[in-house]
């Protein structure tokens, strides 16, 4: 072939006969409808990808809908895959329990709950979830967004303007009021778990609702210790004590001062308000988000 003239076109229609033929007829002769579907989407699949060769390895579907692209994270209690849509070609998330905790009630309990968490919240700025999925071993699984880089990917590859600062704390202090407004803690605001879906940090997106609390209550309760990221959570979390929620407010403070030290330049407004934020007494502390949002709105009218 050395153009896209009719005896190209010829050659290409030629193949493809061949390669329908060969989906149909095989060895044995005609092919079962289910084994056909396969292979054509291992063909299909090997297009998408501009490979030059079929992968002899067979693909692994989810709800035989979702191919298995990579293993984006693994935790303790959790595991989330970038998956493909087999007909669609679109790239979404799939979040579920290590398959080593398939038989922990406590694991799978604690993902179904942030399921309907997560199915119960509508909101641009809070990371959605789409569909609660059982595995083929029994697994509960989320279905959600594929947006594939968190705030902390940016802050290891560029820094941060004040302004971005303060449109980032503004996205998460409207995330953070639809949750209060919704009677739940978050309790993990940490950079890993803010989505950037764009270069628009504005866009920012709150994901990981899996250690969220309701209003007044404890990770004790389910049998939960040592949760959230070390260097975020207030100290009522950390003592295991009933959570409000300027808990998170508390986790923001501790956020607002990691962006700017990595920011291109200092803030002394945004500094006074994440030591306001971060008190260690939560009766200092903005009740609340939408409290708190009040407080940065008087900050950035000062300038």
């Amino acid at each position: 072939m050395t153009g896209s003239g009719p005896e190209d076109f010829a050659e290409i229609a030629a193949r493809y006969s061949a390669m329908m033929q060969a989906l149909w007829d095989g060895p044995q002769g005609r092919r079962p409808e289910d084994e056909r579907r396969m292979l054509v989407d291992r063909i299909r699949d090997a297009l998408d990808r501009r490979e030059n060769r079929l992968n002899d390895d067979d693909p692994v579907f989810i709800a035989n809908t979702f191919s298995l692209e990579i293993l984006a994270h693994r935790g303790k209690r959790s595991e989330i895959w970038h998956v493909r849509h087999r007909d669609l070609g679109t790239s979404h998330a799939i979040k579920s329990v290590p398959a080593a905790m398939a038989d922990d009630p406590i694991a799978s309990a604690l993902l179904l709950r942030e399921g309907k968490i997560g199915l119960g919240m509508r909101h641009g700025n809070i990371a959605p979830t789409r569909a609660v999925l059982r595995l083929a071993d029994g697994r509960p699984a989320l279905l959600m967004d594929w947006i594939g880089k968190s705030l902390a990917d940016r802050l290891s590859l560029q820094a941060l303007s004040v302004r971005d600062v303060y449109s980032l704390t503004l996205a998460l202090l409207t995330a953070l009021t639809a949750t209060h407004d919704q009677g739940l803690v978050h309790c993990d605001i940490a950079p890993g778990n803010l989505l950037i879906p764009g270069e628009d940090v504005s866009q920012l997106q709150l994901a990981d609702f899996g250690i969220a609390l309701e209003i007044g209550h404890s990770h004790a309760e389910f049998e939960i210790t040592h949760a959230g990221s070390p260097a975020f959570v207030s100290p009522e979390q950390q003592a295991g004590r009933p959570l409000m929620p300027s808990s998170d407010i508390y986790s923001l403070g501790r956020l607002i001062d990691y962006l700017l030290d990595h920011a291109n330049e200092d803030a002394a407004g945004l500094r006074t308000l994440a030591g306001q934020f971060s008190e260690e007494d939560a009766g200092k502390r903005p009740a609340d988000a939408r409290s708190a949002g009040a407080l940065l709105n008087k900050a950035m009218a000062a300038g």
